[in-house]
């Protein structure tokens, strides 16, 4: 690749994100988890014919509450109830994508032109 390094890009759902529902009186943690469980379905059925991955923000002082770890607890039984789920880093994640699908690659970094 003319000594070029690849770079591979990871969406970020900042909607999925626990902070979502910091100051909000109108969306609560079981909404959130909702959020979460729908987007998971979606992806998941989408991964049937390419690979997908959901990604998002948690903090400690958030989701380590009892009232949000327990809705934390109950998404990642329901997402590891499902075959083929595999729960990585986002390290491990961009080296599986490289190793199975680099001819994907879309864009040249950089790609700010001046």
């Amino acid at each position: 690749m003319n000594g070029k390094k690849k770079l591979v890009v990871m969406s970020y759902l900042r909607y999925l994100n626990d902070y979502s529902t910091m100051k909000s009186v109108e969306r609560i943690p079981q909404d959130l988890l909702s959020v979460w469980k729908d987007t998971f379905d979606q992806l998941y059925l989408e991964g049937e014919t390419y690979p997908s991955m959901m990604a998002w923000g948690l903090h400690p002082f958030l989701s380590g509450r009892p009232y949000r770890a327990k809705i934390l607890r109950e998404f990642i039984r329901y997402a590891k109830g499902h075959p083929g789920v595999w729960f990585a880093r986002c390290q491990e994640v961009a080296r599986w994508w490289k190793d199975h699908y680099s001819e994907s690659w879309v864009e040249e970094w950089p790609n700010i032109r001046m």
